[in-house]
């Protein structure tokens, strides 16, 4: 008998992908998709141990829509979650001309067989990424976080590190700060630095320009997280943790 799963689901929708297909050839544009795939399905945590084992993150792209979902009862299936959407939208960032994503993040009922995919839960991720996320970013429902507590302390605190709740009250997950974290002496992220600034200078088109301008808006708050990350690294080294 088939039957729904809960599980924590993540509908993403790429942004700029139209200009992708134009810029990239088929076989890179899959072998991006194929790198995720292959790459990104394992979080880690700072032990280097993974959070999930391979095979229980599931995901399907649908040209620039993006579903990851995982069943809710693994252990720490919703760090393993948010951390695969952070990293493939980091991936992202890296690109010759960075691609970025808005996406939802909800607990609900799905059922997936091969080209199969519908239930409650994709519905409300899907419709929260198209109409509450606005801005580059993937939002996460408020009862997730308020519900959700990690069996291990550790990744507990991991999971607290990717998540900040922006100005407008959203919880989301803060893979800018992760990126400038893992990357701000690397030429992605100047490189990406540079494509934000030009969009926020030069681009015609509003609504584009105002997705840059958050970005923007938000380096300095980034900066700070990144400052507060080495200091509290540093600290424990002190105290040989």
């Amino acid at each position: 008998m088939r039957e729904y799963k809960e599980c924590y689901i993540a509908v993403l929708d790429l942004l700029g992908f139209k200009t992708a297909l134009k810029n990239y050839s088929c076989d890179e544009i899959a072998s991006f998709f194929d790198e995720i795939n292959e790459e990104y399905t394992i979080s880690y945590t700072k032990t280097g141990k993974p959070i999930v084992d391979e095979g229980e993150i599931h995901i399907k792209v649908m040209s620039d829509s993006i579903c990851i979902f995982i069943d809710s009862s693994i252990k720490n299936a919703l760090p393993a979650l948010v951390a695969t959407c952070d990293y493939l939208q980091i991936r992202m960032l890296r690109l010759k001309e960075p691609m970025l994503s808005r996406g939802a993040i909800v607990k609900g009922l799905i059922y997936q067989n091969k080209d199969v995919l519908f239930g409650e839960g994709f519905v409300r991720a899907y419709f929260m990424q198209e109409y509450e996320a606005v801005y580059p970013r993937i939002i996460i429902d408020k009862n997730v976080i308020e519900d959700y507590k990690c069996p291990i302390e550790t990744d507990q605190e991991y999971l607290d590190s990717l998540i900040t709740r922006d100005f407008d009250g959203y919880y989301f997950s803060d893979y800018l700060a992760l990126f400038y974290i893992l990357n701000h002496e690397q030429e992605a992220w100047k490189k990406f630095i540079i494509c934000v600034k030009n969009k926020v200078k030069n681009e015609k088109d509003g609504k584009v320009r105002a997705k840059y301008s958050y970005i923007n808006e938000s380096l300095p708050r980034i900066k700070e997280k990144f400052w507060k990350h080495t200091m509290k690294n540093l600290d424990k080294e002190l105290k040989g943790e």
